[in-house]
């Protein structure tokens, strides 16, 4: 189970890499490095940014498991090795590769957008909730879809041969109007 949180976290992370490269051009703090490759540094402020992008059930996780704490750590510092390696071949030139990271870049700051909007947004008023429900009531209205109708023909458990018998005639003689044509919503009365 470890073993899939694990690697739950270390795939998550991997996910949103590229959001976290793009924090490079954030401002330097003078707080604690837990990891360096090359010219990146992992500090601790911004380790805790990247938790605070994981969902909260793994946020939980990792801020109460050191052991999970670590293996992020580990997780950055592997993948920040295979950047600098990528970069070294010059893989940040290919036209395509351009162009994703331009496509993710672009994602990454509609996403910012949209999610600022929604949080300074306030809620529309009630009247004008109920106003625009009152002008606009046949949308919200929803035809008849199905309705369900039966005849019931109620016998006791400890009921006497005699009145099951009539139950039973009851239903031959409904059965025999139905299917002489009579309607059933009329016999379910």
């Amino acid at each position: 189970m470890f073993k899939i949180k694990i690697l739950f976290i270390g795939t998550f992370f991997m996910l949103f890499s590229h959001s976290l490269l793009m924090a490079e051009n954030l401002p330097k703090t003078d707080d604690e490095v837990m990891a360096q490759v090359g010219d990146s540094r992992l500090t601790s402020s911004r380790l805790d940014m990247m938790i605070d992008m994981m969902p909260p059930q793994i946020q939980v996780m990792l801020r109460s498991n050191e052991q999970m704490k670590k293996e992020l750590i580990n997780r950055w510092v592997e993948i920040n090795l295979i950047v600098q390696e990528a970069l070294s071949a010059k893989i940040d030139q290919d036209p395509l590769v351009m162009l994703k990271i331009d496509e993710m870049k672009n994602r990454v700051l509609v996403e910012a957008l949209i999610s600022k909007r929604l949080d300074t947004q306030t809620p529309a008023p009630k009247k004008e909730i109920a106003s625009y429900y009152e002008k606009n009531s046949s949308e919200f209205e929803q035809s008849e879809q199905v309705q369900a109708e039966h005849i019931l023909i109620r016998v006791e458990a400890n009921a006497s041969a005699e009145d099951k018998e009539k139950a039973r005639k009851s239903i031959d003689m409904i059965q025999d109007q139905l299917k002489n044509g009579e309607s059933f919503a009329t016999l379910a009365e």
